[in-house]
């Protein structure tokens, strides 16, 4: 049985702050930038998940997780499924480096002020109310 497809597929993903920087990622397979995060182990905090996920893709270690919001994703097309749940956080240590360059094509810091306009759609959505402060 696979996630997201077979039955609903839970993931965590954030926002990452440093100063007035974003980090975000951009997949292999798509032209869209994101935030990091990715898939719920069984058993796993989803504040945990979201670290974890954070630190594998980049090694970043973070800081004062909080829960913001959750997104939906449905596909009927495609019978995908998923719930992500959304946190903020801030950094707290590490150089931000590609370390699944199998996923990504980058890693960077962004001036919250100047994202890429190739925000991914959950991705906009999350910056738009962090930086009207409604998380």
């Amino acid at each position: 049985m696979k996630e997201g497809i077979d039955y609903v597929g839970v993931g965590a993903w954030g926002i990452i702050t440093k100063g007035s920087k974003i980090l975000l990622l951009q997949r292999n397979n798509k032209d869209h930038w994101e935030r990091p995060g990715g898939k719920h182990i069984i058993g796993e905090d989803l504040k945990e998940t979201f670290a974890r996920e954070a630190f594998e893709e980049t090694g970043i270690k973070i800081k004062n997780l909080k829960f913001n919001d959750y997104h939906q994703y449905f596909d009927e097309k495609q019978g995908n499924h998923w719930i992500s749940i959304g946190f903020s956080s801030e950094y707290e240590s590490g150089e931000a480096e590609n370390l699944e360059p199998n996923k990504h094509k980058d890693v960077q810091w962004f001036d919250i002020d100047n994202l890429p306009e190739n925000l991914s759609k959950f991705s906009k959505a999350a910056m738009e109310k962090y930086k009207s402060n409604l998380f």
